[in-house]
């Protein structure tokens, strides 16, 4: 069900909301007179004024916000879904629906698609041969703590930092092992 047919479906909520709320004023107007009764019916801003300065009943309230409530949804959706509205009222309710996977495909591949195709491969990234990788080295120094920095980390923007350093001689200060 689209957008439309579900408009089309408040909308006659709406509409039958006013339509009991309509009656039920008539009702009390009938108490009164044939013709305010017919006024009300046929005539909402009379109903407006009717309900608001005339009627002074006990048991009007329900009567009352449901009519008012007819009315304010029917404006609301009359306003907000007008273009779906009149297209179900057009015949082109289908045009509102989604579009199927293969009419989806076909729109961004420029080809027939269904779920199991494939997309189309990400072209290959450049490679500068120019560009170093930045090594790691997750060793422990000698008391058993880890080193957190190491000269490869550090100088990875120059080119004479050694591949991998010694982990004990960078974080103690003491010689290389040999």
């Amino acid at each position: 069900m689209n957008i439309g047919y579900l408009s089309v479906l408040l909308l006659g909520i709406a509409v039958i909301l006013f339509v009991i709320g309509t009656l039920g004023i008539a009702k009390f107007a009938a108490r009164i007179s044939g013709g305010k009764a017919a006024a009300v019916a046929l005539f909402p801003p009379y109903a407006f004024y009717f309900s608001f300065y005339e009627l002074e009943e006990e048991g009007k309230e329900p009567a009352i916000a449901l009519w008012m409530t007819g009315i304010v949804v029917t404006i609301l959706m009359l306003v907000a879904f007008s273009g779906p509205i009149s297209m179900v009222f057009q015949g082109r309710a289908a045009e509102l629906d989604a579009p199927s996977i293969a009419e989806t495909a076909e729109s961004e591949f420029g080809g027939k698609g269904s779920e199991g195709d494939v997309p189309p491969p990400v072209p290959e990234l450049e490679v500068d041969p120019n560009q170093q990788v930045a090594g790691t080295n997750s060793g422990t120094a000698a008391n058993g703590a880890t080193n957190g920095t190491n000269d490869a980390t550090n100088n990875a923007g120059t080119n004479n930092a050694p591949a991998t350093t010694n982990n004990a001689a960078a974080t103690n200060g003491a010689a290389p092992a040999q």
